[in-house]
């Protein structure tokens, strides 16, 4: 990555990282160099960008997020995400074998929760949507309507017949809306 161009070009790096272990990587996302991630991230917080750190509980990881949310601390991170897997897209298929129960998922939480607060990170809980159609309002500002597997970008909340068609979009469809960070839209 070009770091200088990133501080330039970008508000906020978003990473996907599902654990500091590279066995438990392997696992989560085969398709990725978990070496690279690790060096990005460290790089990322080095050159002070704001990174965030995405992580997915399922059962493969569960007993790695507390060490991992250590690791993010060490490494500069300093505001993180934490969803919990739903049956959905590449998910689909496999979900009964690795979901965690929701007992043991808010037991967890819990632990992020007061973790990230002794070590003075910002941690959201990403609240997952299985509906058909979705709206997300990026921090950024920038507006997206579809569903789990597509979005488009239709303007930003600065527009508002922008916003209006987006709320008639999903009201009509499912009336949900999933808002990024602290958005709560109605």
């Amino acid at each position: 990555m070009n770091i200088e161009k990133i501080k330039e070009s970008f508000d906020l790096v978003d990473i996907s990282i599902d654990s500091y272990k590279k066995e438990t990587m392997k696992i989560c996302k085969p398709q990725v160099d978990s070496d690279i991630v690790y060096k990005n991230i460290k790089e990322i917080c080095r050159k002070n960008i704001n990174c965030r750190c995405n992580v997915l509980i399922t059962k493969y990881n569960y007993d790695d997020v507390i060490p991992t949310i250590e690791w993010f601390a060490e490494n500069g991170v300093r505001n993180i995400r934490i969803q919990k897997l739903v049956k959905r897209g590449r998910a689909k298929k496999i979900f009964d074998d690795i979901y965690v129960s929701d007992e043991k998922y808010y037991k967890l939480l819990d632990l992020v929760f007061n973790m990230c607060n002794e070590l003075n990170i910002t941690v959201q809980e990403v609240k997952s949507v299985n509906s058909q159609t979705l709206c997300i309002i990026k921090p950024n500002g920038e507006l997206y309507v579809g569903t789990p597997t597509g979005l488009i970008r239709i303007g930003d909340v600065f527009n508002v017949n922008c916003l209006n068609r987006a709320s008639e979009m999903v009201y009509v469809n499912q009336k949900k809306i999933y808002g990024v960070d602290k958005y709560e839209g109605t």
